[in-house]
């Protein structure tokens, strides 16, 4: 719980950030405006886009933090620090917890080097390691909002699970195509749909498919939307591809997935994220030292207890994720639809 102290300490860091920011907007505009280059001036919008969203996170945080003093300094202290616990805030601060070898190499790739389309691999060991929500993490991180075509195909169903058809006809009707749609088909219209709104595109339960089926999926949809996007001018929009793997399989098939990336390196082929492992005591504990502000005191006030407690899920992502909601006084269950865009 913090101190009255440690507030107007965070309000003096977060109102010098924020004036570093501003000064960093003003610059990135002042380029834009002379720029005629086209491809560097796409590059600046972008990063003016990345700036505006960054201090709009800081406004918040400062807007946040300013309730606060007012009603310490009125003498609501346990309403300042201990409102309830509000979902939106809840589903945030669960965004920031582990992974943070994935999301590393998924924005050095997407949002450091400004790429505006990518195809990844997400595995685990079970289910319970929570690739779909890292998917959807990820997917909310690049395209800052879940806003546009999104995609989710679930391969685990009998029909799909080996008929390479039958995917195809899925993909076609919803993106509102005939059913007999091509490939190349299907390739234009996803293409005509990035031109205005992201397309963010989730394979549900790849590695209950053959990988026949993944590869076909790879060579007739991915390379060809990479071999006809080298043929538009850069999009502000994002086109993502998620491959969901639940058993840890698919990496040793042989596809031949990119593990790292350099920034002159070419390839038609999906990156392979880092495998997911269980959260690890440092990992929960720095998180808690992070968010305390945004959990409720029970959460904070026994930091080493908390621990304990989330570690009886031997660090397993979802287990934790559904404990750490049920500490919360929120039904993880219950936000699912809300959570899972993809």
């Amino acid at each position: 719980m913090p101190s009255l102290r440690r507030l107007k300490q965070k309000q003096e860091d977060f109102e010098e950030i924020y004036e570093i920011l501003s000064e960093k907007l003003s610059r990135l505009r002042r380029r834009y405006n002379i720029e005629t280059d086209t491809a560097v001036k796409f590059k600046l919008k972008e990063e003016i886009k990345e700036c505006k969203e960054e201090i709009e996170e800081i406004e918040e945080k400062l807007d946040d933090i300013e309730e606060k003093i007012d009603n310490y300094q009125k003498g609501n202290h346990s309403q300042a620090i201990d409102k309830p616990q509000n979902v939106d805030t809840l589903h945030k601060v669960l965004l920031k917890l582990g992974y943070w070898q994935q999301q590393q190499l998924f924005e050095k790739i997407v949002r450091t080097h400004q790429q505006s389309h990518g195809a990844f691999l997400i595995h685990g060991k079970s289910r319970d390691y929570g690739q779909r929500w890292l998917a959807n993490r990820l997917a909310f991180n690049a395209a800052r909002n879940l806003a546009g075509k999104t995609i989710l195909i679930d391969l685990n169903r009998r029909t799909l699970r080996t008929d390479m058809s039958s995917i195809w006809e899925e993909f076609a009707g919803r993106i509102s195509l005939a059913e007999e749609s091509s490939a190349g088909e299907i390739v234009t219209g996803l293409l005509k749909l990035w031109q205005s709104q992201h397309v963010l595109i989730c394979f549900n339960n790849v590695d209950e498919s053959i990988e026949d089926n993944l590869r076909d999926l790879i060579d007739n949809l991915w390379t060809g939307l990479v071999q006809r996007i080298s043929q538009h001018q850069p999009s502000q929009f994002k086109l993502l591809i998620f491959f969901l793997d639940y058993q840890g399989l698919v990496k040793s098939w042989n596809i031949g997935f990119v593990t790292d990336y350099q920034p002159d390196f070419k390839t038609r082929l999906p990156f392979e994220l880092p495998e997911i492992i269980p959260f690890c005591r440092e990992t929960i504990r720095t998180w808690l030292d992070y968010q305390e502000d945004y959990l409720p005191e029970t959460l904070s006030l026994d930091k080493e207890q908390t621990v304990k407690i989330l570690l009886a899920k031997k660090g397993i992502p979802e287990p934790t994720f559904r404990k750490i909601c049920e500490l919360c006084g929120c039904n993880w269950y219950d936000q699912e639809e809300k959570w899972f865009r993809l």
